[in-house]
């Protein structure tokens, strides 16, 4: 009977080890909407400045081609212990993040042209945000957007106190001119939380936790690839979150995404549905606006990328942010790898995928260079956001090829997303018949 015994103690070890990795893997936890209303509580002209953000927006129309909006970011990193060590390659790693998912194509849902009220025709290619190392002033002699703050404070609460230098935090650099980002190690398990605007100028901003801050350091997986500020940037231009904490399965009045019951965690397999109609609706659980894992969030779509270039538009609230190349740090910092970056750069050697042709009736050929690992992952996903077809593709320093066959595939919008070394390019496929 002993080795009953002893079986039963190995299972119950197992299963009691696998329980407490289970409990030990961290959740994202956003308090945007929390901070928001209170904010609105105590002061009441936030409201009406929303009300009248949310006019602008419906009238806003894109004159032309959309052209890059570049945004200058000031890092205040608040040190309240050891755990909260933030290199100056770990900031870069940020950067680099945010450039990528502002520069990826905006997914286009099957709707019919009208419902975007022809803005179809219209659309670009990619996002055109952009993000630089901000700088205090015009000059070689300005002050670098790095800094550095010792505090007593321990933890953060949600209550924007750590944009106070007489509260221990820092106070933040021109809230109009410059995105300002909080780094610290933050209290009740809050990974971050944002402004959206229309709210008071002094405590406009983003705040984040350490651990969910950018793809190396004290990132921890899976949300260690820099989409944690990629989600809280777009409630910053103006994107709500894709559920609402208090009033189930409210709009987030962009047109192209679904309804969410509430906030998606760790990957989700295709056809998520909501609950928030009386038939199935899928849950866009890939959007940068939900929150999921970090390797399953990669789009925005069309309507979102319209609603953020609203915002930065000449007469949005964020008008102030756009094309401010001139408050970047032009001079270059050590980055990853032994590269180096400056203001307007994401990765020195950019990645880069063609797809030949595009669009196509069948048969398609990738070409990908510039990845610095020796292999990649590529998927290709379907206008509904599955995943149709995924490989592992070995690829050296010069351009690799490879051939796929899609003729069968139903004509539409497809996603071709490549991942290696922690570079991420996504890229557009138009299969036709």
């Amino acid at each position: 009977m002993r080795w009953f015994f002893s079986l039963i103690f190995i299972y119950l070890h197992i299963h009691l080890t696998i329980a407490q990795q289970a409990n030990e893997r961290p959740i994202r936890h956003f308090a945007t909407q929390q901070v928001e209303k209170e904010l609105a509580a105590t002061f009441p002209e936030v409201t009406e400045a929303r009300m009248d953000i949310e006019k602008y927006i419906r009238s806003f129309r894109p004159v032309g081609a959309i052209k890059n909006k570049n945004i200058p970011i000031v890092f205040h990193i608040l040190r309240n212990s050891a755990e909260v060590t933030i290199s100056e390659a770990q900031i870069v790693s940020q950067i680099e993040a945010l450039n990528r998912d502002f520069s990826s194509q905006a997914f286009v849902p099957d709707f019919p042209a009208n419902q975007l009220e022809g803005f179809l025709a219209k659309r670009p290619e990619r996002l055109n945000i952009s993000f630089c190392l901000a700088v205090s002033k015009p000059g070689a002699n300005g002050q670098r957007g790095i800094l550095y703050e010792d505090t007593n404070v321990a933890e953060w609460s949600a209550d924007n106190q750590i944009k106070y230098t007489n509260a221990g935090g820092s106070d933040p650099w021109s809230t109009e001119d410059y995105l300002n980002v909080w780094v610290s190690k933050l209290a009740d398990g809050v990974s971050g939380w944002a402004q959206l605007p229309g709210g008071p100028t002094a405590t406009d901003g983003i705040v984040i936790d350490y651990r969910f801050f950018g793809t190396s350091g004290t990132a921890v997986a899976p949300y260690n690839e820099g989409k944690t500020l990629t989600h809280l940037v777009g409630s910053y231009l103006g994107l709500e979150e894709l559920w609402n904490e208090s009033i189930k399965c409210d709009d987030d009045k962009v047109l192209d995404t679904p309804l969410h019951n509430g906030p998606n965690i760790g990957c989700p397999v295709y056809r998520h549905v909501s609950t928030c109609y009386q038939y199935a609706t899928v849950e866009m659980t890939m959007n940068f606006m939900d929150n999921t894992d970090d390797p399953c969030m990669y789009m925005f779509t069309f309507g979102q990328m319209l609603r953020m270039h609203a915002m930065l538009g000449p007469k949005g609230p964020r008008k102030m942010l756009a094309n401010n190349g001139n408050l970047c740090y032009r001079e270059k910092i050590a980055g990853l790898n032994g590269t180096t970056y400056d203001e307007h750069s994401s990765i020195v050697m950019q990645p880069k995928l063609s797809i030949q042709p595009n669009p196509t009736r069948g048969m398609v050929q990738f070409n990908i260079g510039n990845i610095s690992n020796e292999f990649a992952v590529l998927q290709v996903f379907d206008p509904n956001g599955r995943q149709k077809f995924t490989t592992v593709w070995e690829t050296p320093a010069t351009t690799s090829t490879m051939n796929l066959d899609c003729v069968d595939w139903p004509p539409g919008i497809y996603f071709v997303k490549v991942t290696g070394d922690g570079q991420v390019i996504t890229e557009r496929l138009v299969i036709t018949r």
